[in-house]
């Protein structure tokens, strides 16, 4: 590696999960960072975009070939729900197989930076089997060995999303006042925050493991 890296000029991202909460307000932030060159967006359902924004198919062999690993990096906000992906089984292969699976093909093209959504609570020990799945996804994108990994752990997500999902509905009728009431560690958090998180992340230069928990988010 060449030393620590700084960003953005001349900035390309692979975004995964664009269509979804976090990652569709990642997409309008870095389409707007005049220091972006170029999205790229693996997805099922291409939207219409500008002329950076490149969907690609949803296939890790789909990956551009990046040259310069130093100039490009991942952000992943993949997910879905057990109810959504219709068993838990369909919900690991996507949380955790698609995401490995995106980001062992990174790896093996050079790229140095991967920065991915996880959650609040991930234990790959757990009980509870969604954070358990985030958990084993956390522990093995720390075994690829990115020089640059970054993993945001938020809490609840507070944002429009097009499908419903009754936990992040009930947070969303909480008042100004009643949030403050609940510790940083556990506040429903806005999608925007987290997707602002991992957008500024790649202005880091000192390379390591960084962990976005959900107080930070706070501030």
């Amino acid at each position: 590696m060449k030393g620590n890296i700084s960003r953005l000029d001349g900035m390309n991202i692979i975004l995964l999960g664009s269509s979804g909460l976090i990652g569709e307000q990642i997409l309008n932030q870095l389409d707007r960072d005049p220091q972006v060159d170029a999205l790229f967006c693996p997805a099922r359902r291409p939207q219409a975009a500008s002329p950076k924004v490149h969907f690609l198919p949803m296939d890790p062999n789909s990956l551009p070939n990046p040259g310069d690993g130093n100039s490009w990096a991942v952000l992943c906000a993949l997910g879905t729900t057990i109810k959504a992906a219709g068993s838990r089984e369909a919900f690991e292969s996507v949380d955790y197989g698609l995401v490995l699976a995106f980001a062992r093909m990174a790896k093996e093209k050079g790229i140095l930076r991967f920065g991915v959504v996880s959650a609040l609570g991930a234990d790959p020990g757990s009980s509870v089997f969604y954070n358990q799945v985030k958990g084993k996804m956390e522990r093995d994108l720390r075994a690829l060995g990115f020089p640059y990994l970054t993993i945001v752990q938020p809490s609840l997500l507070l944002g429009k999303r097009r499908e419903f999902r009754l936990g992040e509905k009930l947070a969303q009728t909480l008042t100004a006042p009643v949030l403050r009431l609940i510790p940083k560690k556990y506040r429903p958090i806005q999608a925007s925050r987290v997707a602002h998180a991992l957008a500024e992340d790649l202005k880091r230069t000192e390379p390591g493991i960084q962990i976005i928990a959900n107080e930070v988010l706070w501030g």
